[in-house]
């Protein structure tokens, strides 16, 4: 399972550090999991990624009724769940999302792509925090360099 850490906006109110884990089971929809992939824990074409978050509330301030929206305007991704509800987090805390996001990854995506995404957290009283990252992707069937 890969790691990503994620750095909050420098606009932010609180301090946040998001921690972005991929589950890539080869596992069809409705058993332990949603991922469909050959299990190798990369991002291929052609496979559907669970995208799990854990979110560490590192401010002194609690936050209510925080959620989660993931987007990305990249062509070679369709979002397929792009909302989580994450609840409260206490000043300290870790919250991990066991079902956090799900997405397509297109059959004709570059091999070793940037895959640019963007996480907004908003919370019961209209504050909004917001960071961009970058996941590799990886298409087998395209030979890049030299052969």
């Amino acid at each position: 399972m890969d790691q990503i850490e994620l750095l909050p906006s420098q606009l932010a109110r609180r301090n946040w550090i998001i921690l972005a884990f991929l589950l890539l089971a080869s596992l069809p929809f409705g058993n332990l999991g949603l991922s469909i992939g050959d299990g190798d824990s990369l991002i291929d074409a052609a496979e559907t990624i669970e995208l799990f978050v854990s979110i560490n509330n590192t401010g002194s301030v609690d936050a209510s009724s925080v959620s989660a929206l993931l987007s990305s305007d990249e062509e070679y991704v369709t979002i397929i769940d792009s909302l989580a509800t994450i609840g409260s987090i206490a000043a300290g805390e870790l919250v991990s999302l066991s079902e956090a996001f799900l997405f397509d990854v297109a059959e004709d995506i570059p091999d070793l792509y940037a895959i640019p995404f963007h996480i907004k957290l908003m919370d019961s009283n209209g504050h909004q925090w917001e960071t961009d990252f970058f996941l590799p992707a990886h298409n087998k069937s395209v030979i890049s360099g030299y052969v």
